[in-house]
């Protein structure tokens, strides 16, 4: 017999990188995810006709949005190869016809959203 989810129910967990020199654990609920993809993938844009790159590792929290966000707004995962993603992303975009992305530099996150 199974048993329904509930929205305290755990769906993920993130550890911190350990900045202040004790990693962390942060527990996502059901709604947490849900309401957190729906209103960052209206505020940042990403819609059915959206294809968006997969780069971040999935260790990071970036990665939740790539996915779950996309996929919740009707939109597509583009998912590079591990190889790809890490020495040959600018042949990987548009093999992958990604037209949306989050990248990171040393300092401020930039969203693009527009690839060609």
């Amino acid at each position: 017999m199974s048993t329904p989810t509930v929205r305290q129910d755990c769906i993920l967990t993130l550890d911190s990188s350990g900045s202040t020199g004790t990693p962390k654990g942060v527990v996502w609920e059901h709604s947490t995810l849900a309401t957190s993809v729906v209103t960052h993938g209206a505020h940042i844009g990403i819609k059915p006709s959206s294809r968006v790159l997969q780069f971040a590792a999935f260790v990071f929290d970036v990665s939740v949005s790539d996915i779950f966000a996309s996929l919740t707004c009707g939109g597509a995962v583009c998912m590079p190869s591990e190889k790809d993603r890490l020495n040959n992303i600018t042949s990987a975009i548009p093999s992958l016809r990604a037209n949306w992305a989050h990248l990171a530099s040393q300092q401020p996150v930039y969203t693009v959203t527009c690839l060609h």
